[in-house]
């Protein structure tokens, strides 16, 4: 994965904010431009890092979200949209989960516990 650098107390550190905030590097290099990282990185989320696309749906149907949510990817172009319906997983980390979080003003901790829940489910 690669991921900007930011200068923290005057020295160059990869920027893991934002959607990289729940992962640890296991191991770093400088790219040739200086000006990004390649990273390994590790979950360290407090939930699955990703889950069956299907459990997630079923999750979301269950507490009435499916029309907010297909609304908002309705809003994307026609590939976007057949990613997201026809993708195998969902990653927590994935900014579009961030986003519909962000507009269904849901806590990191309620999104976390969607995961969870989705996860648990068994066939």
């Amino acid at each position: 994965m690669i991921v900007p650098k930011t200068l923290i107390e005057n020295r160059w550190q990869a920027d893991l904010s934002g959607v990289y905030k729940d992962y640890r590097v296991i191991r770093s290099q400088i790219n040739k431009d200086q000006e990004a990282y390649t990273l390994t990185l590790q979950w360290q989320g407090n939930c699955p890092e990703q889950v069956a696309n299907w459990k997630l749906s079923a999750v979301l149907d269950a507490l009435g979200y499916t029309d907010e949510i297909e609304q908002m990817i309705g809003e994307y172009s026609p590939i976007v949209q057949k990613a997201w319906n026809d993708a195998p997983t969902i990653r927590r980390a994935s900014p579009m989960i961030i986003e519909f979080a962000d507009r269904l003003n849901l806590t990191d901790e309620e999104v976390d516990a969607l995961f969870t829940e989705a996860a648990k489910i068994q066939i």
